[in-house]
């Protein structure tokens, strides 16, 4: 998968998160801003990804990809739990630990339908790969597999995001005509897509 992928699916899922459990504009922010992040995150490991692209995370990437193998601690739930802890201890809101955490995982479970797999139980060594060769997704950067992929939890996470900020901002504001057209008209066919 590539870094588009892994970052439109982290966005799509915070989104549909905080459609059922809506929060402040601030947490929201944070929520959809550091998923897209965080999503991408487990590729730091791999010198060619798209966080090693983002200023400062070239250095750690190379670094990185001399000490650890490609989709190996990174991919794994090791990495899960560690991210877990950290977020518990610096004391962040919960929702915002639980949507990051999986917004990270989610990076790790698309890559499991990767021809390579992925060292989800590591320290051990094997590889999970959920697909057989022919029939999983590449790593080619233009797969039609991955377009599809994108596109979706690209469409997902704007619609999930419109709904969600649309809810702040009924909330905070005045605009009872929106507001009405909104929650009658648009909020109740958003959980059938």
């Amino acid at each position: 998968m590539n870094g588009k992928v892994h970052g439109a699916a982290g966005m799509a899922l915070s989104s549909f998160v905080l459609t059922i459990h809506p929060q402040n504009p601030v947490v929201t922010t944070a929520a959809i801003i550091g998923s897209a992040f965080l999503a991408i995150l487990s590729d730091v490991d791999h010198a060619g990804s798209s966080i090693s692209q983002l200023p400062g995370f070239n250095l750690v990437s190379r670094i990185l990809s001399l000490i650890l193998k490609h989709r190996g601690f990174t991919h794994s739930l090791a990495a899960v739990v560690l991210l877990f802890i950290i977020l518990k201890q610096n004391d962040f809101k919960p929702i915002l630990i639980w949507i990051w955490v999986g917004a990270f995982f989610s990076h790790i479970f698309l890559d499991l339908f990767n021809e390579q797999g992925v060292q989800l139980l590591w320290p051990l060594p094997y590889k999970i790969a959920l697909l057989p060769g022919m029939i999983s997704v590449s790593s080619q950067p233009y797969s039609l597999v991955q377009t599809v992929l994108f596109q979706t939890f690209f469409w997902l996470s704007a619609i999930f995001s419109i709904h969600t900020f649309m809810t702040i901002s009924l909330g905070y504001s005045q605009l009872k005509f929106a507001g009405e057209f909104w929650f009658q008209y648009v909020a109740p066919y958003i959980p059938i897509i």
